[in-house]
């Protein structure tokens, strides 16, 4: 369940307007800690990659990509599967996964 997340723009001005805006700031919190913990997991990601370049086209290179940059894909992608769901579409830079089944001809 994609939230609004272009509300948020309006919580500032939620507590002049007498509004409870505890909601919308729970949820600005959550994301921006997910936005922290993808960009660490992007740094993770880049690591991985780099040890398996530097090792090359060869067994060992083959045997860090299965040990160490499949599984920090994986963790990256957990986090932004989390962000996508809670992120309005029109706020989503990417095309999800119905965008992808459906415009494929």
């Amino acid at each position: 369940h994609a939230r609004n997340f272009h509300l948020l723009a309006g919580v500032p001005l939620f507590p002049f307007a007498g509004v409870d805006a505890n909601d919308e700031i729970d949820m600005a919190t959550a994301l921006a800690k997910l936005v922290r913990n993808a960009r660490e997991r992007v740094a993770e990601l880049q690591s991985a990659l780099d040890k398996a370049h530097s090792l090359g086209i060869n067994l060992d290179g083959g045997r860090c990509y299965r040990d160490e940059v499949l599984p920090a894909m994986t963790a990256l992608r957990e986090v932004c599967d989390e962000m996508e769901l809670n992120t309005a579409k029109s706020y989503w830079p990417f095309p999800n996964y119905g965008d992808i089944l459906f415009s494929v001809h």
